[in-house]
């Protein structure tokens, strides 16, 4: 089981205790966000942070960093964080960070994030950060790869999936939904878009094991559960599904 959507909270753990408590859970690897908001002029340090702790084991752990999308080097920030230090791509919630889905820095954050092979994920689930405003920017940039981190929340989840339906590059990841519109959103989506995230902390092993495990109570048959869980976020993560 892979989860897309953790994050750091607080001080990070001992890498080899996650580990060993991934492994106790049936976890093959977590995606986790810097805990740094780029509201903090200082969110490089959050990049930093995340980048020595998932160095123990990036095949099991995947860190997202974030940029300051106001300050003047976020452009440079975000070469930094992919090329230097490793990170696969960048998290960004604009609505909690102090800006919009229109602030011009964010196409020239994207620019870059796709020329380095970076990942993009939006916290979408808010008006002010819609899946179609996460869209319209995906088509504009469309050899990055774009995730909709909350598969458009509990009222935006067909927004999202239509979203997705016209975009090519936008994944979606099913976090925080009721079990039909998750199950509706799985058996829709084109095959390989759509992976799921738990949204919690990534120190609550057990939490993230069991939002995972809910999965099998969304009435999904074995192969569509196999690829939510393993084989697309691999090929989203790595380029491979195997």
């Amino acid at each position: 089981m892979i989860d897309f959507h953790t994050r750091a909270s607080g001080v990070l753990p001992e890498a080899s205790e996650l580990l060993a408590a991934m492994d106790a859970a049936g976890i093959e690897a977590v995606v986790v966000q810097s805990v740094h908001s780029s509201k903090s002029t200082d969110g490089q340090k959050g990049n930093d942070e995340l980048a020595a702790f998932v160095m123990t084991d990036r095949s099991r752990m995947v860190g997202l960093g974030t940029v300051h999308l106001g300050g003047s080097g976020a452009v440079d920030d975000t070469r930094w964080a992919v090329n230097e230090l490793g990170l696969a791509g960048l998290w960004l919630d604009p609505a909690r960070q102090g800006t919009t889905m229109h602030d011009p820095m964010l196409g020239a954050v994207c620019e870059t994030l796709a020329e380095c092979g970076g990942i993009l994920l939006v916290h979408d689930a808010v008006p002010a950060t819609s899946p179609g405003q996460v869209a319209e920017l995906a088509r504009r940039f469309p050899q990055l790869r774009v995730v909709l981190g909350c598969c458009g929340g509990p009222d935006g989840w067909r927004e999202a999936l239509a979203a997705a339906a016209v975009t090519d590059n936008v994944h979606l990841c099913v976090n925080g939904l009721p079990a039909y519109a998750a199950r509706h959103v799985v058996e829709a989506a084109a095959p390989g878009r759509v992976v799921v995230g738990s949204g919690l902390p990534v120190t609550d092993s057990a939490g993230v094991a069991a939002a995972l495990a809910a999965v099998d109570d969304w009435g999904i048959d074995s192969s569509l559960r196999e690829n939510l869980l393993v084989h697309n976020p691999r090929a989203l993560l790595w380029g491979s599904a195997g």
